[in-house]
């Protein structure tokens, strides 16, 4: 009764809007629907075991409507029942974001659900990444005002989403960016801001614990500097004592240091970012784990790689005690040049590496000390190269070391590999292209060896074929075989596959959840209207 009740109010308002849509000057309503669906069936060679139900199915449906300066839209979910590696606690159905914003040149509020972020999210972000199962945003009023166009002050206030309702806790905050340059030095080619945040969460607490902290206050200032080619960004943040899950519940202070440059020149691309994290976890709930309710966005700092066997082992943040960094280099050789040839080349090259915090003799953290305890490395090189109008291809070398013993908690140490791929397109025509994809892991240590095999074929603007092997050397193969079929017409997508999947972590940007090993048919629906 409720699901069809939330159906019934979602057409009534969709219709509605749709007929003011269609008269002059009555706004716009937009919208889209993503619909995931996986069968599940049980299979021991990956030992992938399937729900009860045998059914995970994932759904959102947006409406947004706008008229002027004012909007106002919802989000209704459904999980019936959530996909196997999604919170179990999400199962069913709900309008779970609803809002009505104004928006002008000077004041922009919104009351209801929102997302923000402050500086680069290292003391708050609130997002949504479906694919990940996360979505932390508030639910409260949202003001910004920008009185000048060297001043912009944010507020908010509310309660954090939590599964398909809220949390207890109650958050408020702060940020103000003012823009040194644009006041004092409007004419110089010297871009200077400056930024500062506040963020507090209070959670109530009945526990036998005196003086236990209820109201949690983080403070974070920024800086940054553009000039030509050049951009340097500085982030400092301070967390009060926050005693929660995650850190054993010490009362330990959190900090964080974050700095990004980058340098881009003719046909040179530079950019290093270095990061210093001890005791930053930030959440709504001191009793949750994973990335449930998180407030602040930590983000591996390392090359997101798009290939699957230099994703074997991603990196995952250690809020608790972190120091490192990654260096981005990228060069394009012109046409015509020595190098380059008559279509030109390019050259990237990254490096990532992180290690614990040293400690001071008394057992608190130094400020810059590297610590004994390598967390992650990797070195990465890539040159594409387009031969002619038909073919174009990609090859890359990937050397990683991963402290799983450190980062997962299984205690097997580290773990050490080579990746080689090769990556090549052939365009039969300017609709028709096919994708082949072979890739090589070489374990040196903790590690078997790895094979993945792929082929796409597309035929655009509509449609695209795929199949694709993962192969783990051992005595016994083990083949993560994958095969399906996409459709796109106007503004709809339609997918198809069928298949193993090796459990381990799904990352987008950075971010990270575990997915056990599955297997079966999934179907999926993304349209936008």
């Amino acid at each position: 009764m409720k699901l069809r009740n939330h159906i019934t109010a979602l057409a009534i308002v969709f219709s509605a809007c749709s007929v003011s849509a269609q008269e002059k000057d009555f706004g716009t309503l937009s919208g889209s629907l993503e619909s995931n669906t996986i069968y599940y069936r049980n299979d021991s060679t990956i030992n992938a075991i399937a729900p009860k139900d045998k059914i995970g199915s994932n759904n959102y449906l947006k409406l947004d409507y706008r008229y002027g300066a004012f909007s106002a839209g919802l989000q209704y979910e459904a999980y019936l029942p959530p996909l196997v590696g999604y919170s179990t606690s999400l199962e069913g159905n709900e309008v779970v974001h609803r809002y009505a914003s104004y928006n002008s040149d000077f004041l922009s509020f919104t009351v209801g659900n929102f997302y923000e972020q402050f500086g680069s999210g290292l003391i708050f972000r609130a997002y949504e990444e479906r694919s990940l199962g996360v979505n932390n945003s508030l639910d409260g009023v949202s003001i910004k005002v920008k009185p000048t166009e060297y001043l912009q002050i944010k507020a908010l206030w509310g309660k954090q989403r939590k599964d398909l309702t809220v949390g207890k806790s109650n958050i408020r905050g702060a940020d103000a960016e003012f823009s040194i340059s644009q006041l004092l030095l409007p004419e110089s080619p010297v871009n200077i801001s400056l930024g500062g945040s506040w963020v507090r969460k209070y959670q109530d607490y009945t526990g036998p614990i005196a003086d236990y902290p209820t109201s949690i206050d983080a403070f974070a200032g920024r800086a940054q500097i553009d000039y030509a080619a050049y951009s340097i960004y500085g982030e400092y943040v301070y967390k009060k004592a926050d005693p929660e899950f995650i850190n054993k519940y010490n009362y330990n202070k959190g900090k964080a240091i974050l700095i990004q440059q980058s340098l881009t020149l003719n046909g040179l691309g530079l950019g290093l970012n270095l990061r210093r994290l001890e005791n930053i976890d930030f959440r709504s709930d001191r009793d949750e784990r994973g990335s449930a309710n998180t407030l602040n966005f930590l983000p591996a700092l390392t090359r997101q790689h798009k290939y699957q066997l230099a994703s074997l082992h991603p990196y995952s943040t250690q809020a608790a005690s972190e120091i490192g960094g990654q260096l981005d280099l990228f060069y394009s050789f012109k046409k015509g040049s020595a190098i380059g040839g008559a279509t030109g080349l390019k050259v990237s090259a990254n490096a990532s590496v992180y290690y614990n915090l040293a400690r001071n003799s008394n057992g608190t953290y130094k400020t810059f000390g590297i610590g004994d305890t390598l967390l992650f490395q990797d070195l990465n090189i890539e040159i594409e190269k387009k031969l002619n109008s038909k073919i174009r291809f990609s090859i890359s070398y990937i050397n990683q070391q991963y402290n799983k013993g450190v980062i997962t908690g299984d205690g097997k140490g580290m773990v050490k590999s080579h990746i080689a791929v090769a990556d090549v397109l052939y365009k039969f025509s300017p609709t028709i292209s096919l994708r082949t994809e072979i890739s090589e892991l070489w374990g040196v240590k903790g590690e078997d060896d790895w094979t993945q095999l792929l082929a796409e074929l597309s035929f655009a603007p509509k449609w695209s074929i795929f199949t694709s092997d993962l192969v783990q050397h051992r005595e016994n193969k083990v083949h993560y075989y994958n095969t399906g079929v996409s459709y796109t017409y106007s503004t709809t997508k339609i997918s198809a596959s069928f298949g193993r999947n090796k459990e381990g972590l799904q990352c987008v940007g950075g971010m990270c959840r575990y997915v056990p090993a599955y297997s079966g048919f999934s179907l999926s629906v993304i349209s936008s209207f």
